[in-house]
């Protein structure tokens, strides 16, 4: 159970990772959803 919620957790965290690499490459101030 403890591996499992630690994959999620790592699973989001590289989610987040991506988003803000793709937000960093092209700023779009109009579509930028917090």
């Amino acid at each position: 159970m403890l591996t499992n919620y630690f994959y999620l957790v790592n699973n989001s965290l590289a989610e987040v990772n991506n988003f803000v690499k793709r937000a960093k490459k092209k700023t779009l101030p109009r579509k930028a959803r917090f």
